[in-house]
Order: structure tokens, then sequence, then C-alpha cells
């Protein structure tokens, strides 16, 4: 890896501080060494640590940051999310097959693909269950895409909305799961969660400073 040209800098850069701990509490152990060479990735100019963050050197391009959105619940989450899908599709014009929802579990990713439908927005067909449909390509005309991220693997998305981030463990595998999630994104990451604890609330954390 050199360049990344599917995902703007704020999202890598973000989440790659995610992924390394960057911002962990106090006592907690970064999960570097586990996770890759990061000597390496300096030495060739891929990244530069400054001023206590991991600044993305591979990838250009310049967009949003992530938006995160705290919920008082898991219900409140649900609502949420439809809402702000309804906006996106409504008001911003964006379509359905460019929209890739993901959660951790199948449990969660189920109830948001339940809510999704049972408010039944204008705009959308139908809703895309990937771990039921493992033959049928994601993202199809008309239809969102509520997925898990292993689901998800090798599929992108204009925007990406994960949900119950703060479900995801914090550890290497966990990290590494929250990673490939978010870089789904090819334009817009937004997080969602019902509670600002573990990865949800490093990533909290890193918008309050500014990436």
């Amino acid at each position: 890896m050199t360049e990344c040209f599917r995902n703007p800098r704020p999202i890598v850069e973000t989440s790659f501080n995610v992924l390394y701990g960057t911002v962990l509490e106090a006592g907690r152990i970064t999960p570097t060494k586990d996770l890759g060479d990061i000597a390496t990735l300096q030495e060739k100019g891929l990244i530069e640590f400054d001023a206590g963050r991991w600044r993305v050197k591979f990838a250009s391009r310049n967009g949003h940051p992530p938006l995160l959105t705290l919920a008082a619940d898991r219900e409140r989450e649900l609502k949420l999310i439809v809402a702000r899908l309804i906006v996106l599709v409504r008001d911003d014009r964006v379509r359905p097959q460019d929209i890739l929802i993901l959660a951790h579990s199948r449990d969660r990713a189920a109830a948001i693909a339940d809510a999704i439908k049972r408010e039944k927005i204008d705009g959308i067909n139908d809703v895309q269950m990937a771990f039921d449909e493992k033959d049928t390509a994601l993202c199809q005309p008309g239809r969102v895409t509520v997925s898990t991220v292993h689901s998800a693997k090798g599929y992108d998305a204009f925007v990406v909305l994960l949900c119950s981030a703060n479900e995801f463990k914090t550890d290497v595998r966990g990290r590494a799961t929250f990673y490939v999630a978010c870089t789904r994104a090819i334009e817009r990451l937004e997080v969602f969660a019902y509670e600002r604890s573990g990865l949800c609330a490093e990533l909290s954390r890193l918008l309050e400073a500014g990436g």
C-alpha cells in the first residue's frame, strides 16, 4: 500500500488512529505490535506522528471527517438512523444503492433493517440483508443494503452508516474490523452509537480534538 484512492484522508486518518489506539485512556496498552510493522510505514514516509496523532500520507484526497451521533439508548439509535436515512434519500438526493449500513452483529443489523422496513421510506424500494442474500450482489438499484462488516468485505459505498459502534471490541480483531468498516466509505462516513464507550469513546475524543 503506497496510496489510497478510495477514501478521503480525514476518514482514513481518523480510522487509522482508532486502529492503533492513539487516544487510549491512561494505563491502557496500545496494540501497535499486534497490528503490523508501523515502523516500516514511517520509514517509507506513508505515516507521520505529529501533535499526538498519526497523520497518513497515503491518502491525499480531501473530504469530510466522520460524523458521530450518540443516542440515549438502543431504541433511540434506531430512530436516529432511520431519520438520517430519510434526510439522505429525500433531501440530499442520495441514491439508496449508494448507502451501505453496517453493524457489528447480525442481530443488530437485523433490527436496523426491520426499523427501516417499518418506516416505508419514499424512494427506497427494498432493504437488502447481505447475509440473507449471499448469492446476490450488494448495493442494487433502489435498495439500501444492511450488513455486518464481515458480509460486506470487498464492497464500498459513497455513504456508509456505521451503527452501534460501541459494540466493537477494543482488542486487535475489533479494531481491525472497525477500520475495515470505516474504510468502506468512499465519500461520507457517519457513525452511530448508543453508548460513549470502547472504540466509540476513542473516536469521539479524536473528533473533538480535530481528527
